[in-house]
């Protein structure tokens, strides 16, 4: 971390996301689904928090800064997708956090007029055409170190 000018002189802080890698937050209630999402998003050179429904959205609300990206999934037992999605939107600072929505099956019209996801990823997915998504999808974090995707990735 590197210190940073305070608003009082002579006094110094740190900037906690300075130097850090920025991170995609995976939110799915399978672990072997979270387990492929996370080798995916490291690929791309970010790094992977993942969580299920209420537990993922808590996850945002704290790394809420650091997030370049959510990939959620839209069927989850304690917190479904909907219901994430709502609350992020209410939230300013997370309604700006970009998220791709994860379903197993189409997204109609409707529910993405209420989603207002960034993307929708139907799955299965090819993990190569899932990498290129996140890549184009994520913000930039301020103070965070810039993504550096694998080359061995290009195989995914």
């Amino acid at each position: 971390m590197i210190p940073r000018s305070s608003a009082t002189p002579g006094v110094q802080t740190i900037d906690p996301q300075h130097g850090q890698p920025p991170l995609v937050l995976i939110v799915d209630d399978d672990v072997a689904v979270r387990d492929i999402l996370a080798w995916v998003v490291q690929s791309a050179g970010y790094e992977a928090v993942a969580a299920a429904g209420a537990d993922g959205y808590r996850q945002l609300t704290e790394l809420a800064e650091r997030t370049a990206l959510v990939l959620l999934d839209l069927t989850m037992h304690d917190m479904d997708g909907f219901r994430f999605r709502e609350l992020q939107l209410a939230q300013p600072p997370l309604a700006t956090v970009p998220t791709i929505v994860l379903s197993g099956g189409l997204v109609s019209a409707g529910d993405r007029d209420r989603l207002r996801a960034s993307a929708y990823v139907q799955k299965p997915m090819r993990l190569s055409e899932l990498r290129e998504t996140i890549l184009a999808q994520a913000r930039r974090v301020p103070g965070a170190t810039a993504p550096q995707p694998s080359i061995a990735a290009h195989t995914v």
